[in-house]
C-alpha cells in the first residue's frame, strides 16, 4: 500500500501525526459539511445560533490539521500543480474565495437593525446562562 510505503521513511511520531491530520481532516469535513448544510438551507435563527459554534469549532480543526496534512503531502500537491489545468482550478477558485471574502467583509449593514438583533441575542444568551 502507497501510505505503508511512505511511512517506512518517516519517523513514527510523524507517520502518527500524518494519520491523525487525515482522520481529523475527514471528521472535521463532515462536521464543516453537515452544519455548512444545515444553515443554509434550514432558514430559521435557531439552527444558524445551534450550528455556528459547531462550524466555528471544526473550523478551526479543519485548519489546523488542514496545515499539517498540506506539509506532510507537499511534494504530491507540487506534482498536481504542475498540471495546467489543475493550477488554472486553484487560481479560479482561490479569485472566488477572495471576491466572496471582499463582498462579505464590505457589504454594508443596518447598524439599528444589526444592534436589535444583538441585544435580542444577548437577552437570549444571558436567560440561558444565568447573570
Amino acid at each position: 500500500m502507497l501510505v505503508d510505503r511512505l511511512e517506512v521513511t518517516m519517523t513514527p511520531f510523524s507517520a502518527a501525526l500524518r494519520r491523525a491530520s487525515s482522520i481529523t481532516m475527514a471528521v472535521a469535513f463532515v462536521a464543516l459539511a453537515a452544519s455548512g448544510l444545515l444553515m443554509l438551507f434550514v432558514d430559521r435563527l435557531e439552527v444558524q445560533l445551534r450550528m455556528h459554534p459547531v462550524h466555528n469549532v471544526f473550523g478551526l480543526i479543519m485548519v489546523v490539521a488542514g496545515g499539517v496534512h498540506v506539509a506532510f503531502n507537499w511534494k504530491a500537491l507540487d506534482v498536481h500543480l504542475r498540471r495546467r489545468s489543475a493550477l488554472v482550478m486553484g487560481i479560479v477558485l482561490t479569485g472566488v474565495m477572495v471576491l466572496l471574502l471582499v463582498e462579505g467583509l464590505t457589504r454594508p449593514l443596518d447598524a439599528e437593525g444589526l444592534g436589535k438583533v444583538e441585544a435580542a441575542l444577548s437577552a437570549v444568551h444571558g436567560a440561558t446562562h444565568g447573570p
